[in-house]
């Protein structure tokens, strides 16, 4: 065989993975199996991938997986789902990768292992996300709170947008009813 027919074997090859990936996991998005975790499937598309790992190598299965987790998330899921779904197919790739490299596990082992590293990886993104956007977002509450419960009428306060007034009523404990001059009042 010349090398134009085994270079365009090869893309038949890759071409029928991808679209197989894609389509069992079109056929794992109908599973009605609920494990309790938002998004959580059963990885029945990675058996794709494990095959395109041993037979093709990694740049071709890390493509594969890349093509499926576009391709389904446009489909079926956001933008959102593509980010989180290629940033988890790079780490569990990575992961089968390495491990695969060093001889020591079976393509059952290298599944177990690349579905363990993607909840590792959410669970670091969920400590990132809390770290950085939850507990800020709770301590500004928390100093809202305090805020609205210091008010007192006559209080001066600087509304969000920017206008000096003072506090002539407390409606109720979301609401605060400010003047602006010129009996100008304002919710």
């Amino acid at each position: 065989m010349d090398q134009n027919t085994s270079r365009a074997r090869k893309i038949a090859y890759l071409g029928l993975a991808a679209a197989l990936a894609i389509l069992v996991g079109y056929v794992e998005a109908l599973i009605p199996f609920n494990f309790g975790i938002p998004g959580m499937k059963l990885g029945l598309s990675n058996i794709v991938l494990l095959i395109m790992l041993y037979h093709f190598g990694f740049k071709e299965a890390i493509g594969i997986s890349a093509i499926r987790v576009v391709v389904v998330g446009f489909l079926f899921g956001n933008p959102f789902s593509i980010a989180y779904g290629m940033a988890g197919a790079i780490v569990s790739m990575i992961v089968m990768g390495l491990l695969m490299k060093t001889n020591r596990f079976s393509p059952f082992g290298l599944s177990a292992a690349g579905g363990v590293s993607l909840i590792v990886w959410i669970v670091i993104l969920f400590g990132f996300m809390y770290l950085f956007m939850i507990r800020p977002q709770q301590k500004e509450t928390k100093k809202k709170n305090a805020l609205m419960e210091s008010l007192a009428v006559g209080d001066t306060v600087l509304t969000t947008s920017g206008f000096y007034g003072v506090v002539i009523d407390l409606a109720d404990e979301d609401t605060v009813i400010v003047e602006f001059g010129n009996n100008k009042n304002c919710r």
